[in-house]
């Protein structure tokens, strides 16, 4: 209601609900992953700006794949593992048996996944070799994130993909991808421009402000395929 202050509360329930229903769905399908990418070609799944990818990896410095909970974001990045050399930043679950099963689904067609909190050293070697790297950055951050413009609202954004773009040289291209039907696509952005302001902290925080608007985007677009249930503005400014 925040975000969307102009609509009618049962449009808002309605976006709540949704987003219920788009979590159940992903479950349901993220159990099915390791059959699903099977098959050589999935009739249901499109691939769209495929070629900006491709264009990316040609410069041989890795690329940096800012995306967000939105859509079935777990099958997107296992088809990407699957066809890429990729990997993804992920936060380890409390509980390590199912820590393990769910790391397993999740790499079953290929590619790893990288600790968020050890990420940097593995990140910066990752695009040595000119890999993929897959980064949600649409959930609230520790203490050294950066605060950006998000729905009307100051939220605390990973700096990460911005960091690591200056010091590889690696390409930034948004991804992301949504339900349309029983259809599932998934849209490769062109590269995302980095801020050329001389000072290094300002120019960490335009490139952020910059990935969060293309979040934005996409939720606006079609605000019930996103995972609300998240707390994404818990820490503001003191």
């Amino acid at each position: 209601a925040r975000s969307f202050p102009r609509l009618h509360p049962q449009e808002i329930e309605t976006i709540a609900q949704k987003s219920l229903d788009n979590l159940a769905r992903g479950a349901a399908v993220f159990v099915r992953m390791p059959h699903i990418l099977q098959k050589k070609e999935v009739s249901w799944i499109t691939i769209e700006g495929l070629s900006h990818l491709e264009e990316a990896l040609k410069a041989g410095k890795g690329v940096l794949a800012p995306s967000a909970h939105y859509g079935c974001w777990e099958l997107m990045a296992a088809w990407t593992m699957k066809h890429y050399k990729a990997a993804g930043v992920y936060r380890p679950l409390d509980n390590q048996r199912l820590d393990a099963y769910v790391k397993e689904i999740r790499c079953s067609a290929g590619g790893g996944l990288m600790d968020r909190r050890d990420v940097l050293k593995q990140a910066l070697r990752w695009m040595k070799q000119n890999g993929v790297l897959g980064i949600l950055v649409d959930q609230n951050f520790a203490a050294e994130g950066v605060f950006v413009n998000f729905l009307g609202k100051l939220a605390s954004t990973t700096p990460l993909v911005s960091i690591l773009a200056r010091r590889t040289g690696a390409i930034v291209l948004p991804v992301h991808n949504h339900w349309d039907g029983r259809h599932l696509r998934i849209i490769w952005e062109k590269p995302m421009p980095l801020s050329r302001e001389a000072d290094v902290k300002r120019a960490i925080q335009e490139d952020t402000q910059t990935m969060t608007d293309y979040v934005e985007r996409w939720i606006r677009e079609d605000p019930g395929q996103w995972l609300w249930m998240h707390n994404r503005w818990k820490r503001q400014p003191a």
